[in-house]
């Protein structure tokens, strides 16, 4: 463990910020803190494993081999999480799930359920956002108003469901953009050229090229409208 929190290490590794070693698991569980960021190499030496640890001053170590509370405190924080996800309030399960790695990273079932559970939500919200930076494009390229609204609700809702996670920064960022192409989108009056837009629209959604293509024509709509 280190300043930026738990991390799992290969068997052979070097680290020049660890602050505690977590070795076991169940009664022979360990946890050696060093009190401040130490270099640690680890690796298999003569049939037996070795820690070195290394020093500029001296430094106090704490054993610690009782984990009553710690392994509660775990259990507590996965629970809270899952409820968290249920709700809708993923943000906040990715913090729970975050602060159960770096505090209670104790028992091997309890950091891979806390691992695989983060690497879900982050994949579905990455996936989110993506389809949200897509739509702000299709907005600005039909210059409606209904999409740059559409999407400044989509996002607030992805902030609201992401508050407080590392996904908040990237949403954060696509709500500028969509303010600024708000301010910046002139309302047009020709209601026409907004039925165009919304029908080429529609023709690509369906794979229409062509038709879309043609709908692009500004004759083409108005003799479908007089048709009608």
């Amino acid at each position: 463990m280190g300043s930026s929190g738990y991390l799992s290490r290969s068997l052979e590794f070097q680290d020049d910020a660890v602050t505690d070693l977590v070795l076991g698991s169940g009664s022979d569980l360990i946890r050696i803190s060093f009190g401040k960021p130490v270099s640690v190499t680890g690796g298999a030496r003569s049939g037996s494993y070795r820690f070195s640890v290394h020093t500029h001053d001296a430094t106090e170590v704490l054993i610690k081999t009782e984990f009553g509370d710690e392994l509660k405190a775990a259990v507590d924080l996965a629970a809270d999480a899952r409820l968290a996800t249920r709700e809708g309030r993923v943000g906040e399960a990715l913090t729970l799930w975050k602060q159960l790695l770096d505090r209670y990273p104790y028992e091997a079932d309890d950091v891979a359920r806390a691992d695989a559970a983060r690497s879900t939500l982050l994949r579905d919200g990455r996936s989110a956002i993506k389809d949200l930076r897509e739509e702000l494009e299709r907005a600005r390229f039909f210059q409606l108003r209904t999409g740059f609204d559409g999407c400044w609700e989509d996002a607030q809702a992805l902030k609201l469901r992401y508050a407080g996670s590392e996904l908040l920064e990237p949403i954060q960022a696509i709500l500028e953009d969509i303010r600024t192409a708000r301010a910046a989108f002139r309302e047009t009056a020709d209601s026409g050229q907004e039925y165009r837009n919304a029908l080429i629209h529609v023709l690509r959604e369906q794979g229409a090229s062509g038709l879309a293509s043609q709908a692009q024509s500004p004759e083409s709509i108005n003799d479908n409208q007089k048709g009608n």
